[in-house]
């Protein structure tokens, strides 16, 4: 403000240095262009809506140096009298420079306060930010409240040169420009291809927890369910009238989300429920505790399989179902499922150990491929959603519901959501269990959300309330099903999942069926009911090692303690001739005598013994402690 008026003004001093070198130049040469350069300049800045103190100071500046341009052309800009002038002129309008710019940038800023006043009266706050941003002719046409902050619903200009991509792309600025977090701002398109919402998230909800409803709701599988919130509050919906698929590393809550849908899928009327999983039954065992404890007389799975031979037979069976239920042409163009005609939902967590072996593989694609016209839906989990881990890039482009937790990199997100840049960017920062991106169905866009929380101890109440509600299969698909579904439920093949916790406790033969069972189903109460006869109580892990030992050694009439202990599984640690001794203590086999000579001296045990032991448990004459179950593992 200080060194433009002085470099003015020296700059007008050289100009009368070269002036007075040209004689031909007159004064009223001066005069012309000084009264040309003032009009020109009061014409410029009334254009430009100057103050009226700026274009009368700029006027006078340009009049007064001017003037002394005259006088020296007339006498010599080398003399005393010239350079007072100068020096008057110059110290009398320099001081004034200051006080215009000031008053000038103080009336531009009234004026451009009171034009985004006007624009945001005219086009809304938000909307004149993205003016101001470069997305011209945004009008903003409505506003809603929401649990996280603020839902506004946005239009684009008719002439197309605005594009929802560019401003998804933008929401970045506008966080900054609004002071907001990251990742507040999130812009999705409307029902219409120029309207778009724009959500402001100014609380971070996906932060919360959010307890999954407790209350039982019986429904049709063919409504969507809620699986968790939305950033707003509103229900994150899905269905499984398609084949679905949910991704998450360690840690990012899908176990949590499986027993979610699980416990969704278990208030449909006309869905049974199959579950793959290969980590030993881990996932399944709170919804069998309460079956296996007599709570209930059936449950709320139907049918579970944690080793490669078992869900082999599964989807052996699912495969001969969906081809008897096509051959039979139900329903016409497909099955609509119904209690008397139910869904069949197989869950398979950790696919990638399922999927490992080809023949596995092929068979789930045919399943995709051919189920879901027969009500045969599949849900496959894992912790990436690669090839090398979901089998192949056909299984995948049959899967329409798609959720994402947490991954690691872009690259994992985008191979859940290929044709999504933007949510497969945000994917990897939501650093929360439960945060999620669902698209339920392939056509829909993924949002965000956070799912409902369930805890281990929620699962065996919620499995007293749901198996009353399950269908049974249809007579139609039972028959295809044939003795491999009928068995299901054997001790040879089920009966690791009783677990060390003692003997499954059968449900009450005389327990009437459940309310509301149509009598045309095939009857499956008596495969749950008849556990005792079907099962037989579970033989504890160290008799059945202590026989192995015996078969394994041509079954002698008896064996030496030292052999015993050489041969028996190390699981545990090592065992001592006392702790096996008190092992078998409570199953009625007690060491005999010493025998042998030398190196062969030493107590045993018979073989008898431990026959007799098996014969009392399996009659029910031997009720075996808890802790001769727990062994092998450690004391």
């Amino acid at each position: 403000m200080w060194t433009r008026p002085l470099a003015a003004a020296l700059l007008a001093y050289a100009a009368a240095g070269a002036l007075s070198l040209l004689p031909a130049v007159a004064w009223s040469h001066v005069a012309w262009v000084t009264g040309a350069v003032a009009a020109g300049t009061v014409t410029g800045l009334a254009v430009r809506h100057a103050t009226v103190g700026g274009i009368v100071y700029a006027a006078g500046v340009i009049v007064a140096a001017g003037g002394w341009l005259i006088y020296t052309v007339i006498d010599s800009p080398w003399t005393a009298s010239a350079a007072t002038a100068w020096a008057a002129l110059t110290g009398g309008l320099a001081p004034i420079y200051p006080g215009v710019r000031l008053w000038r940038a103080r009336t531009e800023a009234r004026e451009l306060a009171r034009q985004e006043e006007r624009l945001r009266r005219q086009v809304g706050e938000w909307a004149a930010l993205w003016r101001r941003l470069g997305f011209k002719g945004v009008v903003e046409v409505g506003r809603e409240e929401t649990r996280a902050g603020l839902k506004v619903f946005l239009e684009l200009p008719a002439n197309g040169k605005v594009e929802v991509s560019a401003m998804q792309r933008a929401c970045r600025k506008v966080e900054v420009a609004a002071g907001l977090r990251r990742g507040a701002v999130r812009v999705v398109e409307g029902e219409l291809a120029h309207q778009v919402v724009m959500h402001v998230n100014a609380a971070n909800v996906l932060a919360e927890t959010v307890p999954i409803p407790e209350t039982i709701a019986p429904r049709t599988g063919s409504d969507p369910f809620d699986i968790g919130r939305h950033e707003d509050g509103s229900e994150c919906l899905l269905n499984v009238d398609k084949h679905g698929m949910i991704v998450g590393i360690t840690d990012a809550g899908k176990s949590n989300l499986l027993n979610v849908v699980i416990k969704r899928l278990g208030e449909c009327v006309d869905t049974i429920i199959w579950v793959i999983d290969p980590k030993g039954g881990r996932m399944v065992a709170p919804w069998l505790a309460a079956w296996l404890g007599e709570k209930c007389a059936r449950p709320v799975l139907d049918w579970v399989a944690t080793r490669p031979e078992e869900w082999d037979l599964m989807l052996d069976v699912a495969l001969a179902v969906q081809k008897a239920r096509s051959e039979a042409h139900l329903g016409g163009e497909k099955v609509t499922a119904s209690p008397s005609l139910p869904r069949i939902v197989i869950i398979i967590d950790e696919v990638a150990d399922v999927t490992a072996a080809y023949r596995t593989k092929e068979k789930i694609k045919q399943l995709v491929r051919k189920g879901r016209s027969e009500e045969i839906k599949l849900l496959l989990a894992g912790q990436r959603a690669t090839v090398t881990m979901f089998g192949d890039g056909d299984l995948k482009s049959q899967i329409g519901n798609r959720v994402g937790l947490g991954v690691a990199t872009v690259a994992d997100a985008q191979a859940i959501f290929p044709d999504n840049y933007q949510v497969a960017a945000s994917l990897p920062r939501m650093q929360y269990p439960g945060c999620m991106y669902v698209q339920a169905g392939p056509r829909s866009q993924p949002t965000p959300a956070k799912a409902y929380r369930i805890t281990y101890e929620q699962i065996p109440g919620f499995a007293v309330e749901l198996a009353e509600l399950r269908p049974g299969l249809d007579e139609l698909s039972a028959r295809a099903a044939g003795q491999a579904y009928a068995e299901r439920w054997s001790w040879e093949r089920c009966g690791h999942l009783v677990g060390a916790g003692g003997p499954a406790l059968p449900a009450d033969p005389g327990r009437d069926p459940a309310p509301g069972s149509d009598p045309g189903l095939v009857d499956d109460e008596a495969v749950f009911a008849d556990l005792t006869s079907r099962l037989g109580p579970p033989i504890p892990p160290i008799l059945a090692a202590l026989e192995d030992i015996f078969e394994r050694a041509g079954n002698p009439d008896r064996l030496h303690t030292r052999v015993i202990l050489k041969e028996l599984p190390k699981t545990g640690g090592d065992v001592t001739a006392r702790r096996l001794g008190l092992l078998l203590a409570p199953l009625g086999i007690s060491p005999v005598d010493a025998w042998g000579e030398g190196e062969e001296r030493g107590r045993g045990y018979l073989r008898q013994d431990v026959a007799a032991a098996r014969e009392k448990i399996e009659a029910g004459e031997l009720r075996v402690p808890r802790p001769v179950y727990a062994w092998p593992g450690k004391p």
